[in-house]
């Protein structure tokens, strides 16, 4: 059985549960800002996702895609 924590992750709604946001200027948008209990996994099953606090008002993550209009 795998145990980790999103601490500075991309939120991924099969693995990570949002319990809170919380502002945060040096950690992306949408990253974890704060684990208050860690994932459990076994192979590539989600036995329990991770919940975290979600950071809110910083930088992009390097990963998202700004949709601008032509």
């Amino acid at each position: 059985m795998l145990k980790a924590g999103p601490l500075g992750m991309k939120f991924d709604p099969n693995m990570h549960e949002v319990l809170f946001e919380m502002p945060g200027e040096t950690v992306p948008n949408g990253t974890a800002g704060q684990v208050v209990e860690g994932s459990y996994a076994i192979g590539g099953w989600v036995l329990r996702p991770a919940k975290a606090g979600g950071s809110r008002g910083g930088p992009k993550a390097a990963n998202q895609n700004s949709n601008s209009s032509a």
